[in-house]
């Protein structure tokens, strides 16, 4: 009897778990930040918290994430050679290119945790054919150099458009 309850109740719990994931449909940014679930996305001044940008005749992009102008992820890619399409890239560097950043403006000194050679990580991109939206997935470990702490970024996922300049 207990295992006709089980059987029965299974696709209940299975409907209810489907439907805890996260709906992503439009334009969004997800990730989770040291294990905590975070998403981009403001109100007020800073409406504008999520973009895309493929420039200098699409050798780089920018993916810039932010939630109420308090915490931001970025990630700059750059090949200036044959430029960028879609595929994976390691994000190893700092500052510049192939790079990624976290800053957090809740903490006192303005934290920017940036990629290295040490602490690296990796984004998958996927370009629609005109190139007008692009969406994938992106996980990074960054550090503050200041006092060597580090932050992990996971299971990052977007999808957004991509402004071509």
């Amino acid at each position: 009897m207990k295992h006709l309850a089980l059987i029965t109740l299974m696709p209940v719990l299975l409907f209810i778990n489907c439907n805890k994931t996260a709906n992503l449909s439009g334009d969004y940014c997800v990730c989770k930040i040291n294990g905590q679930k975070w998403q981009a996305g403001c109100n007020g001044l800073f409406s504008d918290c999520l973009s895309a940008t493929w420039s200098d005749h699409k050798r780089g992009f920018v993916l810039t994430c932010q939630n109420n102008a308090s915490q931001i992820v970025t990630i700059v890619l750059y090949d200036s050679i044959i430029g960028l399409t879609s595929g994976t890239y390691i994000l190893n560097k700092d500052y510049t290119s192939d790079c990624a950043q976290y800053r957090d403006y809740n903490k006192s000194y303005h934290y920017s945790y940036n990629t290295d050679s040490v602490y690296t990580g990796i984004i998958s991109i996927k370009f629609d054919s005109s190139g007008a939206r692009v969406s994938g997935s992106f996980s990074f470990k960054a550090v503050y150099d200041l006092n060597n702490e580090t932050v992990t970024v996971s299971e990052g996922q977007f999808s957004l458009p991509c402004l071509i300049e």
